[in-house]
């Protein structure tokens, strides 16, 4: 295969990539396989990308990571099924070296983007096309969807606004400019009609933080448009203003929400669950109990230890405790989730150091994701897949101020 049959390859499946990141789960699975067999065959064929790859820090804690996952899921329980499963989700940690790669290049980055904003922007018009139809079917227009459930797209939603409010500040072209704020001011419509608390409650903590900390005068522009605007849309909208501002207040009640007291008892539960198996199996903590054995374990443990936990709450699951690093701990173990958070802590300080204007849009992503993951388990999920193809985006793609923006950039590209 020649070098530039394999370079518009990767163009296509980056910008088909980017394009399912919001429109389908199946898109993303097919342009992440055939990627992973081009990393490999360029790892294998070219000794000179093999050794630069595999020099970088970002790509050896991201295989270490993967290598952890599986191996522990190898050790514990053994299962096969298990081993599949752990192998198949925890895939964005191959290719995310990759990716990193593919972007120092100006066209795999180009086509990435406009990917990923032409499938946003249709998944939008979707969802409001389905919030028309909603007013003839009687359905919950605060739980709205799109191509993706309601949680994913929420999810997805809160990481582009993310990602993409930082980005809008350092863009110079007016025109684009324009355009990227009415696609942020159509997802943020879209984020709220999710109803989705936890993408909710992240963005509203990132993207205040960022504006207090680095846009003051701007803050203060958005407060004053909030202050009037607020009262209009109570007036005109009273039905689902009321019921957005229900949901809000519902985030701090622990008492009568049931998803609220669901969770707190899972997390309870599953925090007890891991200290009995530290005292009984540190084995099982150290390197966690797969994602299926995990449900038949904790089944058992709860059976004798909370026989009625399921009459407190209907939300009860036995499958997940809805917190994404108590799952990560019970399902793939200690040693897997210090390796997978210690990867975001070194490209978080890395970012910190660094004075590309992608910085504060992948600080802002990491910071969502840290969030969300209090109250969903999104670390092996196909969201996850949008995390990493945003900070593979923004990571530096500059050396000390020196434009790398070309095809000889992977020298200091991979040096990430």
């Amino acid at each position: 295969m020649s070098d530039t049959t394999i370079k518009k390859l990767e163009i296509f499946l980056l910008g088909l990539l980017g394009f399912s990141i919001f429109t389908s789960k199946a898109g993303i699975n097919i342009s992440v396989t055939i990627l992973l067999m081009l990393f490999l065959y360029s790892l294998i064929s070219n000794s000179a990308f093999r050794e630069k790859a595999l020099s970088s820090p970002v790509t050896k804690i991201s295989l270490i990571a993967y290598l952890i996952a599986v191996v522990s899921c190898l050790i514990s329980p053994g299962n096969l099924d298990d081993i599949v499963h752990i192998a198949r989700k925890s895939l964005f940690l191959v290719v995310f070296p990759y990716l990193i790669i593919l972007f120092n290049n100006k066209k795999h980055k180009q086509s990435a983007i406009i990917g990923l904003l032409l499938g946003l922007l249709l998944s939008i018009f979707y969802g409001l096309y389905t919030l028309l139809q909603m007013k003839t079917t009687g359905l919950n227009p605060l739980r709205l969807e799109s191509f993706l459930d309601v949680g994913r797209w929420s999810e997805n939603l809160s990481y582009f606004l993310a990602f993409s409010i930082p980005f809008w500040f350092n863009l110079t072209n007016d025109k684009f400019k324009y355009a990227l704020m009415t696609v942020i001011i159509l997802s943020i419509v879209c984020l709220v009609l999710t109803g989705s608390r936890g993408p909710w409650l992240a963005t509203f903590i990132v993207v205040n933080l960022l504006l207090l900390s680095c846009y003051k005068q701007f803050f203060l522009k958005i407060f004053l448009v909030c202050l009037i605007s607020l009262p209009i849309l109570t007036t005109v909208f009273p039905t689902k203003f009321e019921g957005v501002t229900n949901r809000v207040e519902s985030i701090l009640d622990t008492k009568v929400d049931q998803s609220n007291t669901a969770r707190l008892i899972m997390w309870k539960k599953a925090i007890a669950f891991t200290s009995y198996n530290w005292s009984e199996s540190p084995t099982k903590v150290i390197f966690g109990l797969g994602e299926n054995n995990y449900t038949k374990e904790f089944k058992i443990y709860i059976s004798k230890t909370s026989p009625n936990v399921t009459n407190e709450t209907a939300y009860f699951s036995f499958t997940e405790p809805h917190n994404a690093y108590l799952e990560s701990l019970v399902k793939h173990g200690l040693l897997y989730e210090l390796t997978f958070l210690s990867l975001l802590i070194y490209i978080t300080f890395m970012l910190i150091r660094c004075k590309h204007q992608y910085k504060q849009a992948g600080i802002c992503v990491i910071s969502s994701f840290l969030i969300i993951g209090i109250f969903y388990s999104n670390q092996m999920v196909i969201q996850t897949y949008t995390v990493f193809f945003m900070l593979a985006l923004c990571l530096p793609m500059l050396k000390e101020g020196k434009n790398i923006d070309q095809t000889s950039e992977l020298k200091t590209g991979l040096k990430i």
